[in-house]
Protein backbone atom coordinates (compact mmCIF):
# COMPACT_ATOMS: atom_id res chain seq x y z
CA UNK A 1 0.00 0.00 0.00
CA UNK A 2 1.36 3.83 -1.00
CA UNK A 3 2.20 5.90 1.55
CA UNK A 4 -0.20 8.05 2.77
CA UNK A 5 0.51 11.87 1.94
CA UNK A 6 -0.22 14.96 3.87
CA UNK A 7 -2.56 17.77 2.60
CA UNK A 8 -2.97 21.00 4.02
CA UNK A 9 -5.92 21.55 1.63
CA UNK A 10 -8.77 19.75 0.23
CA UNK A 11 -10.50 21.01 -2.94
CA UNK A 12 -14.08 19.65 -3.78
CA UNK A 13 -15.60 20.20 -7.00
CA UNK A 14 -18.94 20.31 -7.65
CA UNK A 15 -20.27 19.12 -10.85
CA UNK A 16 -22.59 21.47 -12.58
CA UNK A 17 -24.32 19.72 -15.37
CA UNK A 18 -23.85 22.23 -18.63
CA UNK A 19 -26.78 24.36 -19.51
CA UNK A 20 -27.91 22.75 -23.03
CA UNK A 21 -28.31 25.82 -25.33
CA UNK A 22 -31.24 25.37 -27.67
CA UNK A 23 -30.65 24.57 -31.23
CA UNK A 24 -29.79 27.55 -33.32
CA UNK A 25 -33.22 28.39 -34.92
CA UNK A 26 -32.93 29.75 -38.44
CA UNK A 27 -33.24 33.19 -38.63
CA UNK A 28 -36.64 34.37 -39.38
CA UNK A 29 -37.83 35.77 -43.06
CA UNK A 30 -38.66 38.82 -41.31
CA UNK A 31 -34.94 38.88 -39.82
CA UNK A 32 -33.57 38.24 -43.52
CA UNK A 33 -35.69 41.12 -45.19
CA UNK A 34 -35.01 43.24 -42.36
CA UNK A 35 -31.00 42.85 -43.19
CA UNK A 36 -31.80 42.90 -46.40
CA UNK A 37 -33.15 46.26 -46.03
CA UNK A 38 -30.35 47.69 -44.11
CA UNK A 39 -27.90 46.22 -46.42
CA UNK A 40 -29.72 48.01 -49.43
CA UNK A 41 -30.33 51.69 -47.45
CA UNK A 42 -26.14 51.37 -46.81
CA UNK A 43 -25.01 50.54 -50.25
CA UNK A 44 -27.91 53.33 -51.61
CA UNK A 45 -25.77 55.88 -49.31
CA UNK A 46 -22.87 55.24 -50.23
CA UNK A 47 -23.64 55.40 -53.42
CA UNK A 48 -25.39 58.97 -52.77
CA UNK A 49 -22.37 60.32 -51.25
CA UNK A 50 -19.77 59.23 -54.00
CA UNK A 51 -22.40 60.42 -56.89
CA UNK A 52 -22.45 63.80 -54.43
CA UNK A 53 -18.66 64.10 -54.36
CA UNK A 54 -17.83 62.98 -57.76
CA UNK A 55 -17.19 66.78 -59.17
CA UNK A 56 -15.15 67.01 -56.05
CA UNK A 57 -12.78 63.92 -57.28
CA UNK A 58 -13.09 65.08 -60.37
CA UNK A 59 -11.47 68.52 -60.00
CA UNK A 60 -8.94 66.45 -57.83
CA UNK A 61 -7.87 64.53 -60.47
CA UNK A 62 -7.53 67.41 -63.19
CA UNK A 63 -5.31 69.20 -60.52
CA UNK A 64 -3.14 66.30 -59.97
CA UNK A 65 -2.70 65.81 -63.53
CA UNK A 66 -1.67 69.37 -63.78
CA UNK A 67 0.88 68.91 -61.44
CA UNK A 68 2.36 65.65 -62.54
CA UNK A 69 2.50 66.29 -65.90
CA UNK A 70 6.20 67.45 -67.26
CA UNK A 71 5.04 68.59 -70.90
CA UNK A 72 3.81 72.68 -71.22
CA UNK A 73 1.17 71.66 -73.44
CA UNK A 74 -0.46 69.05 -71.54
CA UNK A 75 -0.35 70.87 -68.25
CA UNK A 76 -1.78 73.88 -69.98
CA UNK A 77 -4.50 71.84 -70.99
CA UNK A 78 -4.87 70.33 -67.78
CA UNK A 79 -4.47 73.48 -66.19
CA UNK A 80 -7.31 75.01 -68.60
CA UNK A 81 -9.10 72.27 -67.45
CA UNK A 82 -9.35 72.57 -63.58
CA UNK A 83 -9.64 76.00 -63.54
CA UNK A 84 -12.69 75.84 -66.09
CA UNK A 85 -14.30 72.73 -64.07
CA UNK A 86 -14.04 74.90 -60.89
CA UNK A 87 -15.17 78.35 -62.50
CA UNK A 88 -18.36 76.30 -63.56
CA UNK A 89 -18.77 74.63 -60.65
CA UNK A 90 -18.88 77.98 -58.51
CA UNK A 91 -21.45 79.37 -61.18
CA UNK A 92 -19.65 81.18 -63.92
CA UNK A 93 -19.91 79.04 -66.91
CA UNK A 94 -18.39 79.63 -70.25
CA UNK A 95 -20.85 79.66 -72.46
CA UNK A 96 -21.05 80.93 -75.71
CA UNK A 97 -18.17 83.61 -74.68
CA UNK A 98 -14.57 83.20 -76.64
CA UNK A 99 -11.84 81.89 -74.39
CA UNK A 100 -10.52 85.23 -73.71
CA UNK A 101 -14.15 86.88 -73.38
CA UNK A 102 -14.49 84.39 -70.57
CA UNK A 103 -11.44 84.98 -68.75
CA UNK A 104 -11.61 88.67 -69.01
CA UNK A 105 -15.08 88.11 -66.70
CA UNK A 106 -13.59 86.10 -64.72
CA UNK A 107 -10.57 88.63 -63.47
CA UNK A 108 -13.09 91.59 -63.61
CA UNK A 109 -15.30 88.96 -61.44
CA UNK A 110 -13.05 87.72 -58.84
CA UNK A 111 -9.63 89.41 -59.49
CA UNK A 112 -7.44 86.77 -60.61
CA UNK A 113 -5.42 86.41 -63.30
CA UNK A 114 -6.61 83.94 -65.66
CA UNK A 115 -6.19 85.90 -68.35
CA UNK A 116 -2.55 86.31 -68.46
CA UNK A 117 -2.61 82.25 -68.14
CA UNK A 118 -5.37 82.01 -70.85
CA UNK A 119 -3.20 84.30 -73.35
CA UNK A 120 -0.40 81.09 -72.47
CA UNK A 121 -2.57 78.48 -72.75
CA UNK A 122 -3.92 80.12 -76.33
CA UNK A 123 -0.20 80.44 -77.30
CA UNK A 124 0.37 76.83 -77.11
CA UNK A 125 -2.85 75.65 -78.38
CA UNK A 126 -2.64 77.55 -81.78
CA UNK A 127 0.84 79.25 -81.67
CA UNK A 128 2.82 75.72 -81.88
CA UNK A 129 5.54 77.36 -80.22
CA UNK A 130 7.38 76.68 -77.42
CA UNK A 131 7.11 79.18 -74.03
CA UNK A 132 9.63 81.05 -72.55
CA UNK A 133 11.31 81.60 -69.61
CA UNK A 134 8.43 83.53 -67.83
CA UNK A 135 5.59 82.25 -69.55
CA UNK A 136 6.81 78.82 -68.09
CA UNK A 137 6.81 80.16 -64.50
CA UNK A 138 3.63 82.20 -64.89
CA UNK A 139 2.08 78.26 -66.49
CA UNK A 140 3.32 76.70 -63.06
CA UNK A 141 2.38 78.78 -60.76
CA UNK A 142 -1.40 79.59 -61.70
CA UNK A 143 -3.67 77.05 -60.45
CA UNK A 144 -2.92 77.46 -56.46
CA UNK A 145 -3.53 80.98 -56.56
CA UNK A 146 -6.35 81.24 -59.16
CA UNK A 147 -8.15 78.92 -56.50
CA UNK A 148 -7.78 80.58 -53.61
CA UNK A 149 -8.82 83.81 -54.83
CA UNK A 150 -11.96 82.05 -55.83
CA UNK A 151 -12.53 80.16 -52.54
CA UNK A 152 -12.03 84.04 -50.75
CA UNK A 153 -14.25 85.49 -53.39
CA UNK A 154 -17.09 82.48 -52.49
CA UNK A 155 -18.63 82.16 -49.00
CA UNK A 156 -17.59 78.12 -47.69
CA UNK A 157 -21.57 77.57 -47.67
CA UNK A 158 -22.27 78.39 -50.94
CA UNK A 159 -18.99 76.66 -52.22
CA UNK A 160 -20.32 73.67 -50.90
CA UNK A 161 -23.66 73.79 -52.42
CA UNK A 162 -22.30 74.93 -55.68
CA UNK A 163 -19.91 71.33 -55.28
CA UNK A 164 -22.97 69.78 -54.42
CA UNK A 165 -25.24 70.82 -57.66
CA UNK A 166 -24.87 68.38 -60.14
CA UNK A 167 -26.88 70.30 -62.41
CA UNK A 168 -23.26 72.36 -63.04
CA UNK A 169 -21.20 68.97 -63.19
CA UNK A 170 -23.41 67.97 -66.20
CA UNK A 171 -23.71 70.95 -67.68
CA UNK A 172 -19.54 70.84 -67.86
CA UNK A 173 -19.47 68.28 -69.95
CA UNK A 174 -22.84 68.43 -71.93
CA UNK A 175 -22.28 72.03 -73.05
CA UNK A 176 -18.15 71.69 -74.25
CA UNK A 177 -17.27 73.48 -77.05
CA UNK A 178 -17.21 70.93 -79.97
CA UNK A 179 -13.50 71.52 -80.29
CA UNK A 180 -12.67 70.50 -76.83
CA UNK A 181 -14.21 67.06 -77.82
CA UNK A 182 -12.65 66.37 -80.03
CA UNK A 183 -9.17 67.78 -80.19
CA UNK A 184 -8.88 67.14 -76.16
CA UNK A 185 -5.80 67.46 -74.41
CA UNK A 186 -4.37 70.14 -77.17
Amino acid sequence: MPAQIPLDEIYIKTFKPEEKKPPKEEQTLEGKVKQLIIGLLTGLGILVVLIGLLPLIIYQWYKWRSKSIKSSRQKAYYTYRAAGFLLNQMGLKKGEHTYWQYAQRTDSKFGTYFTQFMKIYLHLKYANEPLNEQEQTRLEAFLMPFEKKIQMSIPFGQRVKNWLNLNNFISFYQYQDPEEKTNNKL
